[in-house]
């Protein structure tokens, strides 16, 4: 069984601005005070933006082999857990 958890952006279109808010500039600034870098905190919603949206994610899943592919949205719709199988 394979599971990946991934952060998204948020479809609804209302929550897209407040979620680019607090990705943008709220992570990055208490990953500056928090972590002491602000750098690893503002590149984590970089590569969410640039990452494949949950739909296309099961698929390319799909594509690598992996059957029973499916997924749950969570925290609204701002994290995906993904599920498949490879059978042997």
């Amino acid at each position: 069984r394979v599971v990946c958890l991934e952060t998204t952006p948020p479809s609804n279109s209302v929550l897209g601005p407040l979620f680019r808010l607090y990705f943008f500039q709220i992570v990055p600034f208490v990953g500056s005070i928090v972590a002491r870098d602000r750098q690893a905190y503002a590149y984590l919603p970089h590569s969410t933006v640039a990452f494949p949206p949950p739909g296309e994610l099961a698929h390319l899943m799909e594509r690598a082999g992996l059957q029973n592919v499916f997924y749950v949205e969570r925290m609204l719709n701002s994290v995906a857990i993904h599920v498949g199988t490879k059978l042997a």
